[in-house]
């Protein structure tokens, strides 16, 4: 699994992720904010940002293990849920 990173767009905006956890982990709200240059801690995350352009690299991933881990899901719920599946 790819680490979540800090985004830097063109006109210098930072756009950093953000989660809230309810005391057991489970994620109860994500987003993000945006930092511009001059904000507080905006060069703490300017320094460790990626750009849009490797950004969007990274989403389009490997086709490959997009489809193993598919297939993987497929069968864990098949026998998790028997009788349920399409």
């Amino acid at each position: 699994m790819k680490p979540v990173t800090a985004v830097i767009f063109p006109d210098g905006t930072v756009n950093v992720p953000h989660a809230f956890q309810d005391a057991d982990g489970t994620a109860v709200g994500c987003g993000g904010f945006n930092l511009v240059p001059g904000d507080d801690d905006y060069e703490r995350y300017a320094a460790q940002a990626i750009t849009v352009q490797e950004y969007e690299a990274q989403e389009k991933g490997d086709p490959a293990r997009s489809a193993a881990l598919l297939e993987e899901f497929k069968k864990r719920y098949d026998r998790e849920h028997p009788g349920r599946s399409d």
